[in-house]
């Protein structure tokens, strides 16, 4: 039957239906075909351009790295390191407690905080609600023991005012509130 009606058209008919079925034939290749491919190479392109930045980045770091190391090895010693099975909010506040006792600043209350996770360390933290210092020296003495303490030891947040005195006392010392904060790398 579509042979029968092939044979009845003209030559030119017949010239021009075969360049429309090409051309429909380039067509559906073009659009199924070439395009995909060609976007998925502009992709895997960009992707490797992307890339080789990286690893330009990369290769520079990892000239570095024994420097680094070496920095790393002599700061390390200032950062304590933690344990997961151990509790270093609790270990914290001992310390604290011992450099009081040793400074004779008087804690009346103390809180754990929660502890922020870093990316490279975590900081752990401690409120002293309220302490007490007979006079300014102890409570000097106290501030200078928390930053000379091995672990990074740092007073956040200190308010500070006399101590109530007894009834027709004059005021002696102060007292107050703080925050101190520890900040431990976790062990790997």
């Amino acid at each position: 039957m579509i042979a029968g009606k092939l044979q009845k058209l003209s030559g030119r008919e017949k010239v021009s239906l075969i360049l429309a079925i090409v051309f429909l034939l380039a067509c559906a290749g073009d659009s199924f075909v070439v395009s995909p491919v060609l976007s998925r190479f502009d992709d895997l392109s960009r992707q490797t351009e992307i890339q080789s930045k990286y690893l330009v980045k990369n290769r520079r770091v990892i000239q570095h790295e024994e420097a680094v190391l070496a920095e790393y090895n002599e700061v390390k010693g200032h950062f304590g390191e933690v344990s997961p099975a151990s509790k270093p909010t609790e270990e914290l506040t001992g310390q604290i407690h011992d450099l009081a006792k040793q400074s004779g600043v008087t804690i009346i209350s103390s809180e754990q905080r929660e502890s922020r996770r870093g990316e490279f360390c975590n900081e752990y933290s401690v409120e002293l609600k309220q302490f007490k210092a007979d006079t300014t020296k102890q409570l000097l003495d106290f501030l200078y023991e928390l930053r000379a303490a091995p672990g990074m030891l740092r007073v956040v947040k200190l308010s500070l005012k006399p101590a109530t005195p007894a009834a027709g006392a004059p005021s002696k010392g102060v007292q107050g509130t703080m925050i101190v904060t520890k900040k431990m790398i976790p062990a790997r």
